[in-house]
Parts: C-alpha cells; sequence; structure tokens
C-alpha cells in the first residue's frame, strides 16, 4: 500500500530562479553626422544581454535627446526625429532586459542640425556686403551721370556763348 502511494504520488521538481544582474549593452548604428534644418533624423540601434537570457526580440529600449526625459520603454529599435530646430544635440538611448537591468552606460550619438544657407551667418553678412555695395554703386553712377550732365550744360553754355561773340 506505502508502495503504491508513493507510485500515484506525482514528482514535484523546484526550480529556483536567479536573477540576471548584468545589464544589457545598447549600440547605435552611425556616426556622428550632420543634418540639414527641419528635415528628418533617423536613428537606429540594437542591444545584447551578455548571459543571452533574454532574447535581442525582448529587449527593449528607452532614448532621449539632449538629456530631456527617457521616452517609455518600447520594443522599437529605431526613432524618427522631425523638425529639428539648427544646433548640437546628443541622441542617448538603453536596453532594459527582462530582469528590469538597465544599461548605466548608454549609447550616444552626436547629432549636428544646420541651418539652411540663407540663415547662415555668413551668408546674411555677404548678402548685406553685396546690398550695401549695389547702393554705393548706384549712388557713384548717379553722381557721376549727374556731374557728366553738369559738364555738359556747362560745355553748351560756354560753347553758345563763344559762338555768339
Amino acid at each position: 500500500n506505502g508502495q503504491k502511494d508513493e507510485e500515484r504520488r506525482p514528482s514535484f521538481r523546484s526550480v529556483r530562479y536567479r536573477r540576471n544582474e548584468v545589464p544589457p549593452e545598447t549600440k547605435l548604428f552611425g556616426s556622428d553626422e550632420e543634418y540639414p534644418e527641419g528635415g528628418q533624423v533617423v536613428l537606429n540601434w540594437e542591444g545584447k544581454d551578455v548571459w543571452s537570457v533574454t532574447p535581442v526580440s525582448e529587449l527593449e529600449y528607452s532614448w532621449r535627446l539632449s538629456g530631456k526625459d527617457w521616452s517609455p520603454y518600447s520594443l522599437e529599435r529605431s526613432t524618427a526625429i522631425e523638425r529639428l530646430a539648427a544646433g548640437e544635440y546628443t541622441f542617448e538611448v538603453r536596453a532594459r532586459d527582462r530582469d528590469w537591468n538597465v544599461d548605466d552606460s548608454p549609447a550616444r550619438i552626436s547629432i549636428v542640425v544646420t541651418p539652411p544657407l540663407w540663415k547662415r551667418p555668413w551668408f546674411i553678412l555677404l548678402v548685406i556686403w553685396t546690398l550695401l555695395l549695389i547702393v554705393f554703386l548706384v549712388n557713384a553712377l548717379l553722381k557721376a551721370r549727374v556731374k557728366t550732365a553738369l559738364a555738359m550744360e556747362e560745355f553748351k553754355m560756354d560753347f553758345f556763348t563763344n559762338i555768339s561773340h
């Protein structure tokens, strides 16, 4: 009877789960680049769990731009940022695994958004200088025409005065 009870009893095995303490690593693709103002900046990244406990497809990511608040974690591995004003930005992204370990050294990339040609200081100075040059040349041309007209009038006066005497 005692032997039959042991046979009927299912055998149980317990497994103790040990939390992984090593955070995943995050890698950004691309290098420090320049983008035009008002355009779209597309950034891609990936993560890797050091011990491969969390599959790459299950890693979650959070990103931020120039020290602002972190985005909510998601499975997305890219983002498109639109309509950035001219300036320098730092993009950071970090990964989180199943055990909620967060990459303590987020991947970083510098982004430079350049203004259009007509907004650049050297171009504005060039346009102002060109306009001033045009105003100066038109003024000099008008003065020369007036001087020539006055000289012609004086010549006519002298000519007609000499003819009449």
